[in-house]
C-alpha cells in the first residue's frame, strides 16, 4: 500500500523513530496513522502517541509534563491542523501565511518539557542538550546508555537491596527476642499477645 500523504504534514508514519526528541511532525504523522489505519479515535490515538514520545524524554532524562496535559497540547496541534486543512481550497495571502507559518513549526520540538525543567535537571550535559533540541534543526542527538551513570544506578539498586535485606532481618531477629515470633517447620507464625 503507497504511503498516504496527509496535507501539510507529509507520510503517515507507524512509530517515531530515531535519536533526537520527536518533533511535531513525527507526533501528527504517527497520530494520523493511528486515527486512519488503525482507525483510533483522536483521544485514544494522542494517548499512544504521548507514551510513544514519553520513551524519547525518559531516555534523555527530562521531566515531562503530565501524560494529560501532553495529550492536551497533541489535540490543540491537531486541532490547529484540522483548521487549515478545511480551508485548504483558499487561495488568500492569509491563507498561505497560516500555512506557511504552520510548516515551519512542524520541524520544531513537540516539547513535553516540565516547566521548570532546567532547574530539576542535575546533569548539566542533559541541560545542554534540551537547550540544543529546542533550538531551530534541532542539533545534537541521544547515544547509547551513558555507562557511568548506569554504574551509579546499579550501585544505588543494590545498596538499597542490601538496606532492605538488612532491615528484614533486625525485624526477624527482634521478634524472636521478644518471643513473638516462632520458627514451627518450614513457616514461620507470630505470636500476637
Amino acid at each position: 500500500m503507497p504511503r498516504q500523504q496527509i496535507y501539510l504534514i507529509g507520510p503517515m508514519n507507524n512509530q517515531i523513530t530515531g535519536s533526537k526528541l520527536p518533533f511535531k511532525r513525527d507526533c501528527l504523522s504517527v497520530l494520523f496513522y493511528n486515527m486512519r489505519l488503525v482507525n483510533l479515535n483522536l483521544h485514544d490515538s494522542s494517548r499512544l502517541v504521548i507514551d510513544e514520545c514519553s520513551i524519547f524524554w525518559k531516555k534523555a532524562r527530562i521531566p515531562t509534563h503530565d501524560n494529560s496535559d501532553c495529550i492536551k497540547k497533541l489535540k490543540k496541534l491537531y486541532e490547529e491542523w484540522r483548521k487549515l486543512d478545511k480551508n485548504k481550497t483558499r487561495t488568500t495571502e492569509l491563507q498561505k501565511t497560516h500555512e506557511n507559518k504552520f510548516e515551519e513549526q512542524l520541524d520544531n520540538l513537540f516539547d513535553l518539557s516540565h516547566a521548570n525543567a532546567l532547574n530539576l535537571i542535575k546533569i548539566e550535559e542533559d541541560k545542554q542538550f534540551l537547550l540544543r533540541q529546542r533550538e531551530k534543526g534541532r542539533p545534537g542527538c541521544m547515544l547509547g546508555t551513558d555507562m557511568k551513570l548506569a554504574g551509579i544506578e546499579k550501585r544505588k539498586a543494590t545498596l538499597k537491596e542490601n538496606e532492605d535485606g538488612r532491615k528484614k532481618r533486625r525485624e526477624l531477629e527482634t521478634l524472636k527476642l521478644t518471643g513473638k515470633l516462632l520458627n514451627i517447620g518450614n513457616s514461620i507464625v507470630y505470636v500476637f499477645s
